[in-house]
């Protein structure tokens, strides 16, 4: 995790998000986060993509690539979208000019409903920011997150495949980018946004079919318990 970083923000609070009155700020999980636009957290955090890229690793994932989204927060620098826009692009580029010897892709996690929003979505994220230093980008299309649906689907977690599907669609027309510049990451867990349902088979089986059928370059699981079953996965025509 690149922003969200506890250990880092605990032990240089100078580097942490704060919030007036109370110090370092931290999230509803108790954590703390670095301020995006500290150059000495990128040099941090380059540094460690640039030792994974030397043991040999093809390919470097950026995950929390954004600012908190939570309001009165205060930072090294002014917070507004184009300032976020400009930090999050501008950390991208650093990581590519930094990476390029390695021969190695860059990939990053993006909200899911970046592929929808126009702005930024209050955390410096834009797929027209994103997208030139990317290899692959990897929207987090649980239908759990979509807390306000999207146009024509009010219910997302009855409709995950038109999620995946539609969500790709958007980005893909929006950026002008290849199918399989898109790698997603699906649902695997219990919904926690709206009837509590259970994400089990038919419902990742749904999923990985709407990536499949878009063309994107595969897809990930998530669990935030790291439990996975086989099922779903068994007719989705993969082994």
């Amino acid at each position: 995790m690149v922003f969200k970083d506890d250990p880092l923000a605990s032990a240089k609070p100078d580097l942490a998000v704060k919030q007036a009155g109370v110090g370092v700020w931290r999230d509803r999980e108790g954590l703390a986060w670095t301020d995006p636009f500290k150059r000495e957290v990128w040099d941090y955090n380059l540094a460690i993509a640039e030792e994974a890229a030397r043991y040999g690793f093809d390919e470097i994932q950026f995950d929390y690539l954004r600012f908190p989204d939570a309001r009165g927060l205060s930072f090294s620098a002014p917070s507004n979208e184009q300032s976020r826009v400009k930090a999050i692009a501008e950390f991208l580029r650093a990581a590519r000019k930094r990476l390029l010897a390695y021969n190695v892709f860059i990939s990053a996690d993006l909200f899911g409903y970046v592929c929808w929003n126009l702005d930024d979505t209050g955390i410096g994220q834009t797929l027209e920011s994103l997208a030139p230093n990317l290899d692959y980008l990897s929207p987090m299309l649980y239908p759990s997150g979509y807390h306000a649906g999207i146009p024509g689907c009010s219910d997302p977690v009855a409709h995950p495949y038109e999620i995946v599907y539609r969500s790709l669609a958007r980005a893909k027309e929006r950026s002008g980018l290849a199918p399989v510049r898109f790698r997603p990451w699906l649902q695997a867990f219990r919904d926690y946004a709206f009837d509590r349902r259970d994400y089990g088979a038919k419902e990742i089986t749904q999923q990985i079919r709407a990536a499949e059928d878009f063309g994107s370059n595969g897809w990930m699981l998530w669990n935030p318990r790291n439990e996975y079953a086989a099922e779903g996965l068994r007719n989705s025509g993969r082994r």
